[in-house]
């Protein structure tokens, strides 16, 4: 057993709480920490790196969300995952007081939660039956929330439709996969010293899991809610990963356009003092947003393609440019060129410009961390970004089958993530008509019968639903707060899904 999980196993023991730790690991073949914060690949206690096989080797050094956004008076907000040093933090846990700003104390929230499917299963074959006692899994989800915090936190059925949580009434968590954990965070709670940025107003909710079937990536859903009464402009969103690949320092970036995805890789034919032959990889894959920039980063200070340490080197590098603010360019290093290009190293994967890696830029193997850039809409109070992206690892015995071997593996987790959630089916969503939308809480669906529907808050509760409905022009009158809700109609094993606005 690996020391790590028994470590883990250890401290629930000693504590009696199932779940209750500020940190799980999810994974199969390789096993990936989730933090508290919303970080991951990292144990923030000593900042070691913590995404790793079974012989204790790692693929990164640490992981998360890296955010930037400015307001009407071109003012810079910055929050990110980023640990140069034990006091390197934008992000805590526990959301946002919707009224007040303000949130509770770190420790309250310092948990992640881990469920998984097939306890979910039980509780809904046995909740009623006579002796049956909710596991501790169940019963400590996040699920509402007190003391002006939104009433809506980690997604649940609400199987009674009493709109709260009580799984002893058969309520239980609502997640995807074989095996999640969730996690809340915000960017408020403290000054932030790894951006060393304003704070946007951020909460968090992050549901991490994985497929029996797909051992060897993670999976992401997230959530990222605006709570500040301030309005955003050019925001974006980055998926960073801190690459390690066993030894940190012969590693090679690249970016597969096409597959929205970086991958960060051995870059010459061993893996000295860690995997030998059996060469690493990792990548990133966004699984929802298109790929708007890419970008790859060494671990030194002071160059203009090394570590940001300030909220403008951070903005900078989440807005195709370099530290020193110069835009990046296609060939050679990225800097100094006559195009400006969004992607580092895109191999063929873009098949507007000609082939462009690492090798044929003749860099040497050293340090390398990604950026996966996402340009995202306007945020104001209340509104929310849905991010789903994965993340992966595996070895290969030739250094040239690498990008051959991911661009297989992210074909495949991009089958089974769209087999899994709700991509809308464009054929049948044509069909579909919902009036009036905004809405004050009654609308008529327009469709052909027969089919189900579930109306999903935005952290995917489900707050109404009707089964087997039969009309052509179907009357819906819900009573609901006003904000963004999902309509999710259930016809033929298909799922479609549309948005609802409620107004007041």
């Amino acid at each position: 057993m690996k020391k790590a999980l028994l470590y883990c196993i250890i401290l629930l023991l000693n504590q009696g709480v199932y779940g209750q730790m500020p940190f799980a690991y999810l994974g199969d073949n390789f096993q990936l920490r989730i933090n508290s914060d919303g970080s991951f690949a990292i144990d923030k206690s000593n900042l070691a790196p913590s995404f790793y096989n079974s012989e204790n080797h790692n693929f990164l050094n640490q992981g998360g969300l890296w955010i930037s956004a400015e307001d009407n008076a071109e003012q810079i907000f910055t929050a990110v995952h980023h640990f140069k040093g034990q006091d390197s933090s934008d992000f805590w846990p526990g959301p946002i007081d919707t009224l007040t700003g303000q949130t509770d104390p770190v420790t309250y929230w310092n948990k992640a939660w881990p469920i998984s499917k097939e306890i979910i299963l039980n509780h809904r074959s046995n909740y009623a039956s006579e002796g049956y006692v909710v596991p501790r899994e169940l019963a400590n989800w996040p699920a509402n929330s007190a003391n002006g915090f939104a009433n809506y936190l980690a997604p649940f059925a609400d199987v009674n439709r009493n709109q709260k949580y009580d799984p002893e009434n058969g309520d239980f968590p609502y997640i995807r996969g074989d095996q999640a954990v969730y996690v809340i965070s915000n960017d408020v709670a403290s000054e932030h010293t790894a951006s060393f940025g304003l704070e946007i107003g951020i909460e968090i909710h992050l549901l991490a899991y994985t497929f029996n079937t797909n051992p060897e990536a993670v999976y992401f859903d997230t959530y990222l809610i605006s709570r500040k009464n301030k309005f955003y402009k050019n925001v974006k969103v980055g998926l960073f990963l801190g690459g390690e690949c066993g030894n940190p320092n012969d590693n090679f970036g690249a970016t597969l356009v096409d597959q929205n995805s970086v991958i960060i890789f051995n870059g010459d034919n061993e893996d000295e003092g860690y995997f030998g032959n059996n060469l690493p990889y990792t990548y990133g894959q966004l699984l929802n947003h298109k790929l708007d920039q890419s970008l790859f980063f060494n671990n030194q200070r002071n160059t203009f393609n090394g570590l940001p340490t300030s909220s403008q080197e951070y903005t900078n590098y989440l807005n195709n440019k370099w530290l020193d603010g110069t835009p990046r360019t296609y060939g050679g290093n990225g800097k100094g060129g006559e195009i400006n290009y969004a992607y580092l190293y895109p191999g063929n994967s873009d098949l507007s410009v000609n082939e462009w890696s690492e090798n044929s830029a003749n860099n040497n193997p050293g340090p390398r961390n990604g950026l996966a850039i996402s340009s995202q809409k306007n945020l104001t109070r209340g509104d929310y970004i849905h991010f789903e992206f994965a993340i992966g690892a595996s070895t290969t015995s030739n250094n040239d089958n690498i990008i051959t071997e991911v661009e297989n593996k992210l074909k495949n987790n991009l089958v089974l993530f769209k087999a899994t959630s709700s991509n809308n089916n464009t054929a049948i969503l044509d069909q579909i008509s919902i009036k009036p939308n905004p809405t004050q809480g009654q609308f008529f669906i327009n469709f052909s019968p027969p089919y189900d529907i579930e109306i999903h808050s935005n952290q995917g509760v489900i707050v109404y639903s009707e089964k087997n409905i039969k009309n052509a022009k179907h009357p819906c009158n819900v009573q609901l707060a006003s904000g963004v809700y999902q309509l999710k109609l259930i016809k033929d094993n298909q799922i479609i899904n549309k948005p609802i606005i409620v107004n007041h």
